[in-house]
């Protein structure tokens, strides 16, 4: 009995150890819950001025696009009223066919009017490029700020490791609760011993020695049925132990393949979410660029060439106007019927003028706005960043596995310690048997007769067999520190689960 209470002293240590292991294991970064925290301070930075320059350049977009939809809006403006200066000035052609001054002055009219035209064309071309620019990178979506989550995104937990630990770790709890049991059991058959001790000794009648016997009768008898119970339970509960270590050690190599999977996935996520970031700040930098109109500014310079055309084409025509009312009135008769027509020409120069100031006043906002946005592409800065984080979050992948790899129990070492659980059955039987004689012989006492000598008798075999089972459970009691190692999750890289035994296979074999 005692060298069986040693062995399984000993194998439930080491199957403590290998649950607190399964248990620190899963507690850390290795398997459960993979994440990257403590990003470098260099990568957020760069991310934050990324996100920074993205809002900036998101500002100045809109800002450039709404008013280059405003100036856009004028161009119907001066579309529609160069038409009918272009109708005014032929009609004052006509009625002035016989003055030459006035005639001059139409026809002078009607090539400003020309200018004023080939500026609307000019500046539709322009502002229709700013605003398809502006739509493109807004459907591109290239400058959200929602970047992928790294966090979010580098997490995976593979279940069914976590599952078999558990397992494991709830049946050794239901053991140390049989043991417990089983403590209490042998506390009351150490007052049994005691009770029968003092019967012994003590000057009784016969009554009184029976009657005393029949109480210790009736606590022997239920002490001596849980005694049978908890031995029942522990062996029961030690072979599921033994079963589930058998499972796990014929799925360990699923388990390190499906880590190592895990691993592979965690790193594509890597290489994607970068390249990704990658490719976000070179197509934004493209757009700026092409948003800007170039590098020289030659989109908005023409722009503004144009508003100033029209500007000028306006006040010209406005002098016009007014030189061929003054010439009408100096000349008098039919020329007078031109009055009328210079009078709707200078009501059409006074609303193309007003046009013409209001892009006049929206034309440097526009190109205030689209220069900041081309500027930012310039010179960002983030990609050497990006480009050291990738390598330096490879490399802790890497290390990971690697750490996972090795932290993994070996299928040789779960088979081993199964044997081994499994062979200790054989000495459980033992025990139970132990019990069954105590509870034989007492059945036997129960139905003896009631003569002093064979009372005597009988209490002496059964203090003999009591005194018997006493030891064996206090033995147990001496050798069950093994079972209540109260072992920290925290130091289960401390425990050597692996001895000696060289590694069974290699990182790139098992992982990559």
């Amino acid at each position: 009995m005692e060298s069986t209470f040693h062995t399984i002293g000993r194998l439930l240590d080491q199957l403590a150890a290998v649950a607190a292991a399964f248990q620190g294991y899963l507690r850390q970064d290795l398997s459960a819950g993979i994440e990257l925290p403590n990003y470098s301070r260099a990568f957020l930075d760069g991310v934050r001025r990324f996100d920074g320059e993205g809002q900036a350049f998101r500002a100045s977009l809109d800002r450039a696009s709404a008013d280059a939809r405003a100036l856009h809006c004028q161009l119907a403006v001066l579309t529609d009223h160069s038409i009918h200066l272009r109708s005014c000035t032929f009609t004052l052609k006509v009625i002035s066919a016989r003055y030459p001054e006035i005639s001059g002055f139409a026809e002078e009219m009607a090539e400003y009017v020309g200018r004023i035209r080939a500026a609307v064309d000019t500046l539709s071309g322009e502002l229709e490029r700013v605003i398809r620019m502006a739509r493109q990178v807004d459907e591109s979506g290239d400058t959200r700020s929602d970047r992928p989550s790294l966090d979010e995104a580098f997490k995976t937990e593979p279940a069914s490791m976590r599952i078999a630990a558990e397992e494991i770790d709830q049946m050794i709890a239901r053991l140390m609760s049989t043991l417990q049991c089983g403590d209490i059991a042998s506390q009351r058959l150490d007052h049994i011993v005691q009770a029968v001790e003092a019967v012994e000794n003590a000057m009784l009648t016969p009554e009184d020695r029976a009657r005393f016997l029949a109480m210790i009768d009736a606590q022997l008898d239920q002490t001596i049925a849980d005694l049978g119970v908890n031995c029942g339970m522990f062996t029961e509960n030690i072979e599921l132990i033994a079963s589930r270590i058998e499972v796990l050690a014929a799925n360990a190599d699923v388990h390190r393949i499906g880590l190592a999977e895990n691993y592979r996935q965690l790193q594509k996520r890597l290489d994607d979410y970068f390249a990704e970031l990658r490719s976000m700040l070179r197509r934004r930098g493209e757009q700026q660029a092409l948003f800007a109109g170039g590098s020289d500014g030659a989109g908005t310079r023409r722009v503004e060439e144009a508003i100033d055309a029209i500007g000028s084409a306006v006040r010209d025509i406005y002098y016009m106007a007014l030189n061929t009312t003054l010439s009408c009135g100096r000349i008098g008769g039919t020329a007078a019927s031109a009055a009328p027509v210079t009078t709707e020409i200078r009501r059409h120069v006074q609303i193309l003028s007003e046009a013409s100031d209001l892009m006049a006043s929206l034309c440097p906002r526009m190109t205030q706005a689209l220069a900041e946005g081309g500027q930012m592409a310039l010179d960002t800065g983030l990609e050497p960043d990006f480009a050291a984080e990738h390598e330096r979050l490879s490399a802790q992948v890497h290390a990971m596995a690697e750490r996972a790899r090795e932290a993994w129990l070996s299928p040789a070492q779960l088979n081993a310690l199964s044997r081994q659980l499994l062979g200790e059955m054989p000495h459980l039987a033992e025990v139970s048997a132990g019990s069954q004689a105590v509870q034989d012989h007492l059945g036997a006492y129960r139905d003896a007769g009631q003569s002093p000598v064979r009372d005597q008798k009988r209490v002496d075999e059964l203090s003999e067999r009591l005194f018997a089972l006493y030891t064996m459970n206090s033995e147990r009691e001496v050798h069950k520190q093994h079972f209540w190692l109260d072992i920290d999750s925290s130091d289960c890289e401390a425990i050597n689960l692996f001895g000696d035994e060289a590694a069974e296979m290699s990182l790139d074999a098992v992982l990559f």
